[in-house]
């Protein structure tokens, strides 16, 4: 792996971010597409589809938070959370659409079922985290700041 600054190193979390984005908006129409096909209880529907709406907009949040985020440690654990994102979500889309042909079971319905939870949640460990980062940033701007007008 080449060595990248932080600001190349930005970039790239920023594409992968974008492009999260754009699969879990898909996934999300997806999915309401399909229950609507096999469920047609709009509030069963409603709920899975808020689920990652919720996600999407925690990574459209996530996207404003790398303005903050000056170290490369923090940034390669994002980018490699947003990866296994990634992969669970298209392992979710490939599973619910070979459903279609056959019902999920075995090892297909363990990934399907591995899948969905860490689809649901990473957006929300993601976001508290990067929540909890840049409070402790300003706390350590705020701290250095008091110590330079006391000396």
């Amino acid at each position: 792996m080449k060595d990248q600054t932080i600001k190349e190193l930005i970039g790239d979390v920023r594409e992968k971010i974008q492009f999260l984005i754009t699969v879990a908006i898909f996934y999300a129409a997806f999915l309401a597409g399909y229950l609507e096909l096999l469920k047609p209880d709009k509030v069963e529907i409603l709920k899975h589809y808020s689920i990652f709406a919720m996600g999407v907009g925690l990574y459209v949040l996530l996207y404003l938070f790398l303005d903050v985020v000056r170290e490369k440690r923090i940034l390669l654990w994002v980018k490699g959370l947003v990866c296994a994102n990634i992969v669970c979500l298209a392992l979710l889309v490939t599973t619910t659409a070979f459903d279609q042909f056959s019902p999920i079971f075995g090892l297909n319905l363990l990934l399907f079922k591995i899948s969905l939870v860490v689809a649901s949640w990473l957006p929300w460990v993601l976001f508290i985290g990067m929540f909890i980062y840049t409070g402790y940033i300003f706390i350590d701007l705020f701290s250095k700041k008091g110590k330079r007008i006391e000396a």
